[in-house]
């Protein structure tokens, strides 16, 4: 290999640029783009350059270093062996190092220097308030890229049975066909392609409980693929219709839009409602930190009055919502042509433009809350959900768009407590709630599951502060698996 060459490795655009067999020489240098935590692999690869290291590929022994496995592949790998040295590598080092002449200059200890100070406009700032996602993906790849959020990836979908043709939720489904309903991102030329794909084994990945399903989907060369759901702090970049994983975002990036989850050296780490990073503390039914949802009342109902008059002008109410509602959802019993509307006080439809009737499939803001108004089918049943609190009065309406008779709204909301009223605190119980047991951390020789515990009230099973189940006694929130021995391979 000649020692004046300058190897230059795939991956993000002009990652590692580096010069051959020149450790110890004052007149060469080698250049490092800064991607986040996969920067390290690139300075590792751009030091084994500077060692004489050829990319394992490129050895006459390379059966014995196969490339796209250790550190001097040609290209950035996700092999679990990725970070390590190959064989032909570990020999080469070693007959560097011997070589006094060209290892020189790494006998002598580094020389102390002080830390550098962050400048005062970045002080007290999060990683990821820093460098902005986009701003990451332009210096992991070029100025062509964007960070790719996991809003404008996800697609509304409902799920088709294979069996019967009807339409189910998630937990009723397995192998599906997916039936795209309205897209944030993906041009109509693949919606033909989403739509005759017959078999797909799918993770769904709500949001919340309330949520519509998604499903994140990515382009690469023009084909719609899956992401998985459980990578938020993966840091997806895209221009036009490539779209990469550049590794993963800085520390401190918010893991969502909406929450205040953060990530943490690629993981998503719980952050409470006192932004206290693992304090477990979380809002109440009334938006109460930490609180025991006794500071306003939780409404339960069924609309069912029946009546002839169609369309939007003859609507009914069906309850009229005060100041400050929130956590509101109201669902039809069964699929009609009917519709739920939303009214401010005065009686006009809440919509864009200037429909009178309620645009579907929709979220907007109105009345200070996010609401959202969902109609997958005109045979579907309607669904609405305000977040609140809300700062201005609202109604809530059916309206009759068919002859047959409707079987009715089931609602549900939160409001604040009346100046007669009282919380109904000393009646209130409290109980322990825990999720699933997480996959354990190794496949033999003891691992370890974790699970997420809550206190929660035992009439709604919204959250409570862990003081509220404090006379109760804790499920155990760890425990070890896979106790046999590992078996040599």
């Amino acid at each position: 290999m000649d020692e004046d060459a300058v190897w230059k490795t795939a991956g993000p655009d002009r990652a590692v640029k580096s010069s051959a067999n020149t450790m110890c020489r004052q007149v060469t240098a080698s250049a490092v783009t800064d991607i986040g935590l996969g920067t390290a692999w690139y300075i590792a690869h751009g030091i084994g350059h500077n060692m004489g290291l050829d990319h394992d590929d490129d050895r006459a022994d390379g059966a014995d270093c196969p490339n796209y496995k250790y550190i001097m592949s040609s290209e950035k790998n996700t092999a679990p062996t990725s970070y390590m040295w190959s064989p032909c590598s570990r020999t080469r080092i070693q007959t560097f190092l011997n070589s006094g002449n060209l290892s020189w200059c790494l006998n002598d200890p580094p020389v102390l220097t002080h830390a550098p100070t962050l400048p005062p406009r970045n002080r007290g700032k999060l990683p990821g308030e820093i460098i902005n996602g986009d701003q990451q993906c332009r210096e992991a790849f070029s100025e062509d890229f964007k960070h790719v959020s996991r809003e404008k990836l996800r697609v509304r979908i409902m799920i088709m049975s294979v069996n019967d043709g009807s339409y189910k939720t998630a937990e009723h489904c397995g192998v599906t066909m997916v039936r795209e309903l309205f897209s944030l991102l993906i041009q109509e030329s693949l919606m033909a392609q989403i739509v005759e794909s017959i078999s797909f084994i799918l993770t769904f990945c709500p949001t919340s409980c309330s949520d519509p399903l998604y499903v994140a989907l990515s382009l690469t060369d023009g084909f719609p693929s899956l992401l998985s759901c459980q990578d938020p702090c993966g840091l997806y970049c895209g221009s036009g219709r490539r779209w990469r994983k550049a590794g993963n975002v800085d520390d401190g990036t918010r893991c969502s839009r909406y929450g205040l989850d953060v990530c943490i050296q690629g993981r998503c780490q719980s952050v409470g409602c006192d932004h206290e990073l693992g304090s477990g503390a979380r809002f109440d039914r009334c938006r109460v930190c930490d609180g025991n949802g006794t500071s306003c009342v939780h409404v339960t109902g069924n609309f069912t009055e029946q009546w002839n008059k169609l369309g939007p002008r003859n609507a009914r109410v069906i309850v009229e919502l005060p100041v400050g509602t929130l956590n509101a959802k109201f669902k039809e019993m069964e699929r009609t042509p009917d519709a739920i509307g939303i009214q401010n006080s005065a009686g006009q439809y809440l919509s864009k433009g200037n429909s009178r009737t309620p645009r579907k499939g929709k979220i907007f803001h109105a009345a200070g809350a996010r609401i959202s108004l969902s109609q997958p089918t005109t045979s579907s049943a309607d669904e609405l959900a305000i977040e609140g609190p809300t700062t201005a009065s609202l109604r809530v309406v059916l309206i009759r768009n068919g002859r047959r008779g409707t079987k009715g709204v089931r609602y549900h909301y939160c409001r604040p407590l009346f100046a007669y009223e009282t919380t109904g605190e000393s009646s209130t119980t409290f109980e322990w709630k825990t999720s699933d047991w997480s996959p354990c951390s190794v496949s033999c020789s003891t691992g370890l599951q974790t699970r997420d515990i809550w206190c929660v009230r035992s009439d709604d099973k919204t959250p409570a502060s862990f003081t509220a189940c404090g006379t109760q006694k804790m499920p155990v929130k760890k425990r070890d698996c896979n106790a046999q021995a590992c078996i040599e391979k």
